[in-house]
């Protein structure tokens, strides 16, 4: 079950659309929390909500909604990999 969170972020890079195949598209979005140790986050759009980040400019405050995803992936005969994604699914500035 994915986890809902928001951040208040600065917007440090709004990426183009990718195609990834056929039936679906994502677009990613480099933010950064500021403060005393600075971090940046890298959060996915996809499918329909891709065209959120249309009117978003770079150097502009943001906050966006999003959900905590992670999954595990098993090759045969190698350990397995886990990968932790920040889906976006609203945004507000």
């Amino acid at each position: 079950m994915a986890r809902a969170f928001e951040l208040r972020v600065f917007v440090d890079q709004v990426g183009e659309t990718t195609q990834v195949s056929e039936k679906f598209k994502k677009r990613e979005l480099v933010g950064k929390l500021e403060g005393e140790y600075p971090e940046h986050y890298k959060f996915e759009f996809v499918q329909d909500k891709v065209s959120l980040l249309d009117d978003v400019l770079e150097g502009t405050y943001l906050t966006i909604s999003f959900n905590l995803k992670g999954r595990k992936v098993e090759k045969q005969g190698q350990d397995p990999a886990y990968f932790t994604s920040l889906q976006g699914w609203k945004v507000e500035a």
